[in-house]
């Protein structure tokens, strides 16, 4: 019989409470915003919080999972002169896509009268946001670079932090802070002008946390390296950060491709707001295997060479998979069965249409996290062909049973989504069997 151990309950509890309380926050941030914006107008930012997302993994263009493999590397090697030219070739890279970013926010924002942008009422909400995203989606990109470089070099509880928990704390803060000290009157241009400034406060508390915590790195930001002298290495990080950006894309559009499609399905705004409130009160389930199997991830490209590394970490998996699968079915059974309840306490009767929503996501998330981190077995051996292939199911799939249902309006979206999840799952139980040898799933 296989038992847990008390090692393995410790270091899976606490990542996975610091996701959850991540999620929290997110789930209270989603709950202020529906209270001070009407429906319309959640919806505005569902979607624009969602186009952001896509933005900043385009703009990192694969090196922050890039760095999951060969920083966690050259740190393990204590190959510093490497680990120096890797950061000095992220850098490089990724200065491009950011420029031409803040090149087209500044054409924007100085073709508009800067202070109509924000407060006044004659602009519509698109130009409003366009010019947030293409602000925010740099410091975004960039402080997803960096808390990976905090996984890499195993400092997986703050890489948790700045990755779950901080946007949607500080976020909420504000929002108290301004709103109910009367400094300004809640609005749409309210809270995107505080995600900008969120976003500028993450970024550098994220280095301030790397100078503290990781020294060895923060040393790399001040001594860079010549174009020149990166050219050595630059084909194979070049050619690993190609896969990883269509990797992160299409995990990126493949977990709000259902979303993506009420965009267009919907008949309103106030629909994406409600479809939002759904996705933001059921989506907590992801944070259980993120923080449960966080503390694995980092050694899971050992599996590849030896069989007994690979015996050591499906130890670790399948006791960290028993821990996963009981918080998993009693999140996922109290969210289905109180789903009524949880809407019409946190949002109120105008948000209960999300109710139906939220019970069939409980279902799908929780198909999504039953094996664990699935990506990561694909993305840490080497073999992101097959991660996007079986998002390209999905995605595909979803898109076809979408149109299918599109009779059923919102709640048709939500069973294609769930239908198609099932399938890109069944799908990568099989794929990770036969070409890694593991069993994602315990005895499969």
């Amino acid at each position: 019989m296989l038992k847990i151990h008390k090692s393995t309950l410790q270091k899976a509890f606490i990542p996975m409470i610091i996701g959850l309380i991540g999620f929290s926050f997110n789930y209270a941030l989603s709950i202020a915003l529906t209270h001070i914006l009407n429906k319309d107008q959640f919806g505005v930012i569902s979607y624009t919080l969602m186009i952001n997302s896509l933005l900043a993994t385009f703009l990192a263009l694969g090196t922050d999972s890039n760095s999951k493999y060969f920083l966690t590397l050259y740190l393990k090697e204590k190959a510093l002169r490497r680990l120096n030219i890797y950061i000095s070739w992220n850098i490089e890279v990724f200065n491009k896509p950011v420029i031409m970013s803040f090149i087209l926010f500044s054409i924007l924002f100085f073709i508009i009268d800067p202070f109509s942008l924000y407060f006044d009422h004659k602009l519509t909400e698109f130009e409003k946001i366009i010019t947030t995203i293409l602000f925010t989606a740099p410091f975004y990109a960039a402080t997803n670079i960096l808390s990976n470089y905090l996984l890499c070099d195993f400092k997986v509880r703050l890489f948790t932090y700045f990755f779950y928990v901080q946007t949607n704390a500080a976020m909420i803060l504000l929002i108290i802070v301004t709103i109910y000290t009367d400094l300004l009157q809640a609005s749409l241009s309210l809270v995107l002008m505080l995600f900008m400034l969120v976003n500028i406060f993450n970024l550098i508390s994220c280095l301030i946390a790397i100078k503290i915590r990781s020294p060895i790195i923060y040393e790399c930001f001040k001594h860079q390296y010549h174009k020149n002298k990166l050219i050595p290495k630059m084909h194979t990080w070049n050619k690993g950060a190609r896969a990883q950006l269509l990797t992160n894309f299409s995990k990126k559009a493949m977990l709000k491709i259902d979303f993506i499609i009420m965009i267009y399905f919907a008949q309103s705004h106030s629909e994406l707001g409600i479809y939002g409130v759904a996705i933001g009160a059921s989506i907590i389930l992801l944070a259980i295997p993120v923080g449960i199997f966080q503390h694995i991830i980092p050694s899971v490209s050992s599996i590849v060479k030896s069989s007994k590394d690979k015996k050591m970490v499906q130890e670790l998996w399948n006791q960290s998979l028993l821990i996963n699968t009981l918080v998993l079915f009693l999140g996922a059974y109290g969210l289905h069965h109180y789903a009524k309840e949880i809407i019409l306490f946190f949002y109120g009767l105008n948000y209960i249409d999300a109710a139906p929503l939220i019970q069939i996501m409980c279902i799908t998330y929780t198909f999504t996290s039953i094996c664990g981190p699935k990506s990561a077995l694909f993305a840490f051996t080497g073999n992101t062909t097959y991660a996007n292939f079986t998002y390209y199911i999905r995605i595909v799939l979803c898109i076809i049973l979408a149109y299918a249902f599109k009779d059923y309006g919102m709640i048709g979206v939500a069973y294609a989504s769930l239908i198609s999840e099932f399938t890109r799952t069944v799908i990568s139980i099989i794929l990770i069997r036969k070409t890694l040898n593991f069993k994602s799933l315990g005895v499969i």
